[in-house]
């Protein structure tokens, strides 16, 4: 990870920076294609262990696990990637060091939030999440992952160095532990759901801390954690706005949980059965969106290296390639499931769930617009404005979850689609605007 000086590349066209980014997309890409097979080999074969009804449940324990968490964590490995970009830039080994100390004890403390939160609302409103009567014990043993899930600082880490293959590795890990414990459940006969969220949970935690225990290793082989840490307390003087950054995204964070909330709507209009065809819908979308993961979390480090140094061309020209090539990807996935997916649903996850077919055709239709506008996302935190991202998520949300509301109402299952479909032209044309004023008044100030 020691870093090396490279020329800048000169022009506006910036391919050599684009032939960077492929380099760093292929890597995580395998590693995302790698994880979204053996997720979906680990789903087809819990898809048979349990019934459609255990299964919508034990979606909807997932669903509520994730809200929680996204809801009090701070994403603190966007900041630690803004600053820590500069630091290393500088050599000051002592402020990486404060970074990473930094963005660990804020991942220990929002774990111990979410998981109070988790079990007080398990124990209190479990009506309202649709958990049954399995809320508190189930949510105690599937929110355990909370607890444990210091990534934000190894991932700024290997990220700003631009080291990519650890956390594909690690990622790998923990999905690879799924599928062996699934499939030797399912064998075995084993049909209690809190067995399958205990040993799911599990399977979390051994990954998290593999990958943060190798991250430790990595910062102490390159002298970071052997310099004296700069003190957390003096961190707002050494890099101006963290705080008000960080709590900008954990803000982003908080309202766009909410959108992660459609499986409830979805639960609440609906039935349990709906919740697993919809679970299905939105899994393999996030199969889809393992094409375009990677791009955000190469483009946006390469983004903030560029934005600091002010070229503001190159940056149009990088962001526009990069869209291309996201939107022919996933045209090219959208068409193929078109064509093959009641085949794909029956041969993967069994009859009963060739009805999802409507509703994930949406689904990823919805895929792709973001695709085409992803690049917007990382632009517009590069420019350190975490605070628009918020506004326009805040009013797109809004307007997702009411649409939502009535299209499921009115369409059953495939209004979601619809609606997903919906939010993400809104979401695209309002990030477009923004990015493009941000743009435009740093050319001007140049």
């Amino acid at each position: 990870m020691t870093q090396t000086t490279t020329p800048q590349p000169q022009g506006s066209g910036g391919y050599p920076r684009l032939a960077k980014l492929l380099r760093n997309v292929g890597i995580v890409f395998s590693g995302n294609v790698s994880n979204g097979i053996i997720g979906l080999l680990y789903l087809a074969v819990l898809t048979r262990a349990l019934p459609i009804e255990q299964f919508g449940v034990y979606a909807l324990f997932g669903a509520f696990v994730a809200l929680v968490g996204r809801l009090t964590s701070f994403q603190a490995w966007k900041g630690l990637i803004q600053y820590g970009t500069e630091a290393l830039a500088q050599d000051d080994k002592p402020l990486l060091h404060g970074l990473l100390r930094f963005g660990w004890l804020l991942d220990i403390a929002s774990g111990v939030v979410g998981y109070a939160i988790a079990l007080c609302a398990a124990l209190l409103v479990p009506a309202w999440f649709g958990l049954g009567e399995l809320a508190l014990p189930g949510v105690a043993v599937a929110g355990a992952i909370l607890m444990f899930n210091w990534t934000s600082a190894p991932t700024a880490l290997f990220r700003i160095h631009d080291r990519f293959v650890p956390q594909a590795i690690f990622d790998n890990l923990g999905t690879a532990l799924q599928l062996v414990t699934v499939s030797v459940l399912w064998a075995l006969g084993e049909t209690r759901l809190i067995v399958y969220l205990t040993t799911t949970a599990a399977n979390n935690i051994i990954g998290q801390l593999a990958f943060f225990a190798y991250a430790i290793r990595a910062a102490k082989r390159e002298q970071i954690l052997t310099a004296t840490p700069h003190p957390i307390r003096e961190l707002p003087d050494k890099c101006p706005g963290i705080w008000r950054f960080v709590v900008s995204t954990n803000a982003d964070s908080m309202v766009r949980v909410v959108r992660d909330a459609d499986i409830f709507v979805v639960n609440a209009l609906l039935d349990v059965a709906a919740v697993g065809l919809y679970r299905i819908a939105r899994t393999l979308t996030s199969a889809l969106g393992k094409i375009t993961g990677p791009f955000y979390q190469t483009i946006y480090p390469e983004l903030a290296r560029m934005i600091t140094n002010s070229r503001t061309m190159e940056i149009v020209g990088f962001m526009r390639q990069a869209s291309m090539m996201l939107g022919t990807l996933t045209g090219a996935a959208l068409i193929t499931f078109v064509a093959l997916g009641d085949q794909i649903l029956h041969l993967a996850f069994g009859t009963e769930f060739v009805a999802a077919y409507a509703v994930t055709t949406w689904c990823m239709a919805g895929m792709f617009v973001w695709a085409l506008a992803l690049p917007l996302s990382p632009a517009i935190m590069a420019l350190r404005k975490p605070q628009l991202a918020l506004a326009i998520h805040f009013v797109t949300t809004i307007f997702y979850i009411a649409l939502l509301a009535a299209l499921v109402a009115d369409f059953g299952l495939i209004g979601a689609g619809y609606a997903l479909v919906s939010f993400h032209i809104v979401w695209a044309l309002a990030m477009l605007a923004t990015v493009g004023r941000q743009l435009n008044a740093r050319a001007l100030l140049a």
